[in-house]
């Protein structure tokens, strides 16, 4: 049944003439989510204290491609090219099949679930993540992510970060365009994290399917709604300061490169988001081409960390 709300959602998110109608459906559609997640929630935010809060954040950038660097796809080798060249120091390492066990302590049943295919790889890498920044702090980066000048922002080493969503009359995500669960990090006592990562560790215990596609959002608003960490706070004061262009690129990286129209995007934006799957190719020329193909990509890199 969620899955078809949530295919009804996306109907009416493509239908402008509807939108006060969808923005009415998605908030009864999030309410009922938020209410079927919050004993689970409880829960974890019970087991989720922590000794005190941390100032500043100089953890490695995690990365998540499950088959390693050298079987992904060109534009995510340049997107992991990008985040080492740009680190400004920081350790990047690349989570995949073989290590993962390395620099986590999830318990067997998620992987257990994950090799029978009731914990899909992108929901793996909800999970991950949260169990990452909580043992250790750092910065959690998309493989999706294109960086094009170093992190050198105090911003990204404070203790707590993220960047902005975009608004949406639809309501569809319950985010709202508050926070972005792609492009996160803070300190390892980070409340947030802790709490986050409970929550995945108490709902894959007892489920074997997921509720939501957004399950990690609908989880970051319970921490939201209930101040748990930093988020609230950051979401209040912080929001909109970081990346203003995030999601302004993809857009158009298939359209020819134009170097005035990269200035302007490039002026106060240090990361963009784009899609492994979509367009299929970057056409010769394009902004897509050149990322890949031009700006400084070197594809010997592999798997180094």
């Amino acid at each position: 049944m969620n899955d078809v709300s949530l295919l009804f959602a996306k109907v009416l998110k493509r239908v402008p003439r509807l939108n006060r109608f969808a923005c009415k459906y998605n908030m009864y559609r999030h309410e009922k989510l938020m209410q079927r997640i919050e004993e689970v929630a409880l829960q974890a935010s019970e087991l989720s204290s922590v000794a005190g809060e941390g100032s500043a954040n100089y953890g490695p950038i995690w990365v998540f491609w499950w088959q390693g660097v050298d079987n992904a796809p060109l534009r995510v080798k340049a997107c992991i090219s990008s985040i080492r060249r740009n680190s400004n120091g920081r350790q990047v390492i690349v989570i995949t099949q073989s290590n993962v066990r390395e620099y986590t302590n999830l318990p067997d049943y998620i992987f257990s679930k994950l090799a029978d295919g009731n914990i899909a790889l992108t929901h793996f890498s909800d999970i991950l993540r949260f169990n990452l920044l909580h043992l250790h702090g750092g910065i959690w980066m998309d493989a999706t992510l294109y960086v094009v000048r170093p992190l050198t922002s105090t911003r990204y080493s404070g203790s707590f970060f993220t960047c902005s969503g975009y608004p949406d009359p639809t309501f569809f995500n319950v985010a709202d365009g508050k926070w972005t669960g792609f492009f996160i990090g803070g300190c390892e006592n980070e409340s947030l994290f802790a709490f986050m990562n409970q929550f995945f560790l108490a709902y894959w215990k007892n489920n074997d399917q997921l509720i939501d596609y957004f399950l990690i959002d609908y989880a970051l608003k319970y921490a939201y709604d209930h101040e748990i960490g930093s988020l609230r706070s950051w979401c209040e004061n912080e929001r909109g300061q970081d990346n203003p262009a995030l999601f302004d690129l993809a857009p158009i990286v298939s359209e020819p490169f134009d170097e005035k129209k990269w200035s302007e995007l490039t002026e106060r934006t240090d990361v963009f988001k784009l899609s492994w799957k979509k367009p299929v190719s970057y056409p010769e020329g394009s902004f897509g081409g050149r990322l890949v193909k031009e700006m400084f990509f070197d594809d010997t890199e592999g798997n180094a960390s």
